[in-house]
C-alpha cells in the first residue's frame, strides 16, 4: 500500500482481507496513516505500518514489493497504480480507480470491484500462490508505464470533461 490508508481508499477492506487471509506474506502500508484506532488494534504481525516515507524510499519498496494493493472506494485516477507500473510492480487495483482503465486483468495487474472483501481475499491469495506469474506481470506494468505519458493523461482528462459537459447540455 502506498498513499494516504483511509476509509475512502479501501484500507478497511484490506485489513479484513488480509485478516482473513492469514497469509505466509507481510503487507506493508506507506503514507499518512487515517483510519480510526480501532481498525488498527490486534492487527496480525504480517502487517508494518511505516507512515510518509521519501519517495526514493518508496520506489526502493516497489522493487522488493510482489504487488501494489489499491482497494480504494472512489478516486478520480490514482496515480499510485502508474508509479507502481513505472517501477515494474503489478497492482490490484478496483473498478472504481480510475487507473482502472490501464489495468489489464492478470496481465500487469488484477481487478476486483469495490467493497468486495471477498474478492479482494481472491485476488491477494492468486498473487500469492502464483509468483511466477507476478514476475511476469512485471514487464508489462513497465510497458504500461512506458505507454502512459502526463500528456495522455491530460488529452484524456480533457476530453472526459468535454464529453461530461456536452452530455450535461453544455455548449460550446
Amino acid at each position: 500500500w502506498a498513499g494516504n490508508f483511509s476509509i475512502h481508499k479501501g484500507a478497511h477492506y484490506l485489513l479484513s482481507a488480509w485478516r482473513q487471509l492469514k497469509p505466509n506474506a507481510m503487507l506493508q502500508i506507506f503514507g499518512r496513516i487515517g483510519v480510526p484506532d480501532s481498525l488498527l488494534k490486534d492487527l496480525p504481525d504480517s502487517i508494518h505500518l511505516y507512515g510518509t516515507v521519501p519517495r526514493t524510499e518508496l520506489y526502493e519498496m516497489y522493487h522488493q514489493a510482489d504487488v501494489l494493493i489499491f482497494p480504494t472506494l472512489c478516486d478520480g485516477f490514482g496515480m499510485v497504480v502508474t508509479e507502481a507500473f513505472s517501477q515494474g510492480l503489478p497492482v490490484i487495483v478496483t473498478d472504481h480507480a480510475g487507473a482502472v482503465d490501464l489495468v489489464r486483468d492478470k496481465i500487469n495487474g488484477l481487478i476486483v470491484p469495490a467493497g468486495n472483501t471477498e474478492a479482494l481475499v481472491e485476488a491477494i491469495d492468486w498473487c500469492i500462490g502464483h509468483p511466477c506469474e507476478l514476475q511476469t506481470m512485471r514487464k508489462a506494468a513497465l510497458e504500461t508505464a512506458a505507454n502512459w505519458q502526463w500528456s495522455d493523461y491530460r488529452s484524456a482528462l480533457v476530453k472526459n470533461v468535454v464529453e461530461g459537459l456536452i452530455a450535461a447540455g453544455y455548449t460550446q
